[in-house]
């Protein structure tokens, strides 16, 4: 590679890094707030969303600046590089529509009232001034109840200790169940990046094809670092629940 193309290639992958941490960040503090019900139900799930559909319109970018890349070259097989970031898109594009369409969860709205029962916990209408039981913005039926307990803020940060003091059946099951989706995404994101290598190891690459390799994988690999470590806790969680210290 020329010196300019390294240079370009270092902005690149710097640029990259910053925004994967950025978002890394956003989803974490994001999912900390509505866990302590600080945010709107409602709202919690649309910035949830919005993130994926944010992520899913940077990887159609990406797919198209490949295709506008090999335009005129209809004899050429598609990179997969191509491949992988035009499936990453349907993928964010379907979980962000699926997260638009589906219902706020009713726990997530008695955490939210919980937290503050001035405004509605599904919308964030303020109700301080209302006698009525029902939202008159969204009808959703206000609530308190002694089951419902608001995480502290620490709980989902593993940094600040292992232990998860108190989780519900719910979130147990769509973590496993994420957790699941996450490997085997990864299994055939891997697959798809072997593939790639025994596609272009005896033609040599340019730089740019270098970008999705370091890219894809650390998205990845950042996320299942988090995923185990998440998961070493929710079992350590399950361990005390049925040794009754929970």
């Amino acid at each position: 590679m020329t010196t300019g193309s390294i240079t370009t290639f270092v902005v690149l992958v710097i640029v990259i890094f910053v925004a994967i941490g950025v978002m890394i960040w956003w989803a974490l503090r994001s999912n900390a707030k509505q866990k302590q019900g600080k945010v709107c139900a409602q709202k919690a799930q649309s910035q949830m969303a919005m993130m994926f559909l944010i992520l899913g319109i940077a990887n159609a970018g990406l797919a198209f600046g490949e295709m506008v890349n090999i335009r005129g070259e209809i004899e050429q097989q598609l990179p997969i590089e191509m491949i992988v970031w035009t499936l990453g898109a349907m993928v964010f594009f379907g979980k962000g529509i699926m997260m638009l369409s589906k219902p706020v969860r009713e726990t997530d709205c008695v955490h939210a009232y919980e937290y503050d029962s001035t405004r509605c916990g599904r919308c964030g209408y303020d109700v301080e001034h209302i006698e009525s039981k029902a939202c008159p913005e969204c009808g959703w039926e206000m609530k308190r109840s002694d089951e419902v307990r608001i995480e502290s803020d620490m709980v989902w940060r593993f940094w600040k200790g292992w232990r998860i003091d108190y989780l519900e059946p719910s979130t147990v099951k769509d973590f496993w169940l994420g957790t699941f989706l996450l490997f085997l995404f990864f299994i055939i994101l891997i697959v798809l990046i072997f593939a790639q290598y025994l596609l272009y190891k005896d033609k040599g690459m340019d730089y740019a094809y270098y970008i999705p390799l370091f890219a894809i994988p650390l998205i990845v690999m950042t996320t299942v670092s988090f995923q185990v470590l998440q998961a070493v806790r929710v079992w350590q969680y399950g361990k005390r629940v049925a040794q009754g210290m929970v």
